[in-house]
């Protein structure tokens, strides 16, 4: 009886909402990306590019009880438009618009939300496009990181919900219907996700390639931007579940995103083969997809490290992050320990404040996750490595400390010569080309950017500039106090040419790379890396730099931007015989992108867990070779002893005969000597 109903439960057709075992209880829902404040860096800096670049898209019917807090939270994310598109409402929804600073579609038919996307994709004109109903307002914060993976290069970004579908009991026929449609794209990590729900955003170029008419039937939109090849993530977690309230007509909405879905599903089996197969799609998925790893990177704490993202200083801070986000995207399940206030699009465990470098081991290990397959240690002294816990763990290096431990990474071949004494791996640092501005025209200005410390060589640039007369901005954090009062300070007060601008980020950061002339990095010190290089050359900015450190393996494709003393530095900014732009960007993104990097990573990754694998399963058959075996019957070993003894005892006699029978024949060889010896005495007597 008990298997009957639970047959019947399982075949019930139930609303949109998900039914779950334990109502009451709100379920825990991983982020993909966190809420990121309005408040913060990253907000702030969100912020400032909304106004040039986002465009919000509400569609709203009747909705006059909530359109003001719909329409304040789009303008608190200060977009460069906010669209309404009001199709057929019968209170006041439309007067409440026209007293806000936005532009109102309004139509006097009831459209439909999907159809209401549609007009007001095609009437914007932001780079990025936020969707959002005016069913319920939405905390902004939650909104935000939408936004950031589109201006992070994804085209697509959708809510992610499969952690409300973890502890259903029961699925309703729409949402499986949005399931079984990312399986037939070879795309199962999107589990339920779907351009039916919001909030998503999508970049203008991936909604023109979808096709705008397209937007008003979601399932294929959804399809034809999987099928394009257009970068579809997965990009927050907003539970529209408890925020949406229930209509009379939920069910009739239920069965239009299910014929929506099938008319999705034909659309791709047009386009594929003839009959959509299960049989042959789980096959070439093997073939094409792989799992994700659980992975943990561990950061040191402050004062020694800075809060992710950096944003005007923090070199490993910065491959940290760009690494992170990268094998997120990739579908990685990644941890990370972070200093207080760091964000990423990773889950992350905040070190306490007055944590010490030499404690942050322990505190790792103490708040580990679960069925963690690999820990990556980016702290300076390798806390983490050097507890040699039972998970398999590698040490990032990035700067010489003189020492090194097994399973080390390296940032650069002369790094892993002399600190690593070639043992470990070799990784080169990379950054994401979406986040530097290119340009090809140039201003007249030579640039110095990095920390203000003797061994960077900012006194040498000075030196350069003063010599070519040349305009020269230095950009950094003050490290050497001494140093910039006794040394820089009189020369930017007799100079008008050298100016000093601080620690700079952001908008700033960017304007200075693209439109400097060239980047001087006259270092005096083994650089491990110098990410500033890889920086300058992704915004097409040549670096003319002394051979130092790391300096030779980052420009081996331009040789002759190398200079091996500061005369003849000083020549080739005067030459200005550089690359062209075109070419320095293509070697950057092409060498030096995160892209390249994550995968190296994955690999080593990979290769620690077969090795520790290995040595678990030889540790393992030694301990069971030296276990005792199993006890056998008593006959069988009382006769075992017996012959034991016998062979004993054979072996003892044998011996004693042999003893004895040499002892006999010496005593008669002496006997012998004995009597020829009185025999010849006698004679002679």
């Amino acid at each position: 009886m008990k298997k009957q109903s639970t047959v019947r439960k399982k075949r019930q057709v139930t609303p949109l909402k998900t039914t779950r075992k334990k109502p009451n209880k709100p379920l825990a829902s991983p982020r993909i990306h966190e809420s990121i404040p309005l408040d913060s860096y990253m907000g702030q800096a969100l912020l400032s590019r909304n106004k040039q670049s986002l465009s919000v898209v509400i569609t709203v019917h009747n909705e006059e009880a909530y359109m003001r807090k719909i329409i304040d939270v789009a303008l608190q994310l200060k977009p460069k438009e906010t669209i309404v598109v009001e199709n057929g409402s019968t209170d006041r929804t439309l007067e409440i618009c026209k007293e806000y600073p936005v532009r109102c579609c309004s139509y006097s038919n009831r459209l439909g939300h999907d159809v209401g996307r549609a007009i007001g994709a095609k009437a914007a004109t932001g780079e990025v496009l936020l969707f959002l109903d005016g069913d319920f307002p939405i905390d902004p914060s939650l909104l935000l990181p939408f936004v950031k993976s589109c201006y992070d290069g994804a085209d697509v970004a959708l809510n992610h919900l499969d952690p409300f579908y973890k502890n259903a009991t029961v699925i309703d026929y729409a949402s499986m219907a949005k399931f079984y449609l990312n399986d037939l794209l070879l795309r199962p990590d999107l589990g339920f996700c779907s351009l039916t729900a919001i909030p998503h955003a999508m970049t203008k170029k991936a909604a023109l390639a979808i096709g705008i008419e397209n937007l008003a039937v979601p399932p294929k939109a959804h399809a034809i931007a999987v099928y394009k090849g257009l970068r579809v993530d997965k990009s927050a977690t907003v539970d529209v579940f408890h925020m949406n309230k229930l209509r009379s007509y939920h069910q009739e909405i239920g069965e239009m995103i299910l014929g929506d879905h099938i008319e999705a599903i034909q659309w791709l089996q047009e386009r594929t083969s003839s009959r959509v197969s299960l049989a042959g799609l789980h096959q070439t998925r093997s073939q094409t997809s792989k799992r994700g790893l659980k992975i943990v990177h561990a950061m040191s704490n402050v004062p020694a490290a800075y809060p992710l993202p950096p944003f005007n200083q923090g070199g490993t801070e910065k491959v940290f992050y760009d690494l992170t986000e990268e094998l997120v995207h990739r579908g990685h399940d990644v941890y990370v320990f972070a200093p207080k206030g760091s964000t990423c699009s990773a889950k992350v465990i905040e070190y306490p404040p007055d944590l010490n470098e030499k404690d942050i081991g322990s505190f790792v290990a103490s708040r580990l996750p679960s069925s963690i397959e690999v820990i990556n240690d980016f702290t300076f002294t390798s806390s983490v490595k050097r507890l040699k816990l039972p998970v398999p763990t590698v040490s990032t290096h990035q700067c010489p400390l003189g020492w090194s431990t097994s399973k080390s990474i390296y940032p650069s071949k002369r790094m892993w010569d002399t600190v690593g004494k070639q043992r470990g791996y070799i990784v080169y640092n990379g950054i994401h080309p979406d986040d530097y501005e290119y340009d090809e025209k140039k201003k007249d200005y030579l640039l110095f950017i990095g920390r203000i410390v003797r061994e960077k060589g900012v006194l040498e640039a000075i030196r350069v500039a003063e010599t070519t007369n040349h305009r020269l901005i230095i950009a950094g954090p003050i490290k050497d106090s001494k140093l910039f009062a006794e040394e820089i300070k009189p020369v930017l007060k007799r100079s008008a040419n050298i100016e000093y601008v601080g620690a700079v980020g952001g908008k700033t950061k960017q304007e200075l790379f693209k439109n400097a002339k060239c980047v001087l990095f006259p270092i005096t010190w083994e650089e491990p890396f110098g990410l500033v290089m890889i920086e300058a050359l992704m915004t097409g900015t040549p670096v003319l730099a002394f051979p130092q450190g790391s300096v030779p393996e980052v420009l081996a494709g331009f040789p002759q931007l190398i200079c091996h003393n500061i005369e003849e530095m000083m020549q080739k900014v005067t030459a200005a015989a550089f690359p062209s732009a075109a070419q320095l960007r293509h070697y950057a993104t092409d060498r030096f992108s995160r892209q390249t990097m994550a995968e190296q990573y994955v690999k080593i990754y990979e290769n620690i867990r077969k090795s520790s694998r290995k040595s678990s399963r030889k540790s393992s058959r030694t301990r069971t070779s030296k276990k005792s075996a199993p006890a056998k019957p008593l006959k069988t070993r009382q006769r075992k002893m017996t012959r034991k003894v016998t062979r004993k005892s054979t072996r003892k006699n044998t011996s004693l005969k042999r003893k004895m029978k040499k002892s006999s024949i010496t005593t008669t060889r002496r006997m012998r000597n004995r009597r020829s010896s009185t025999k010849a005495k006698v004679k002679k007597k």
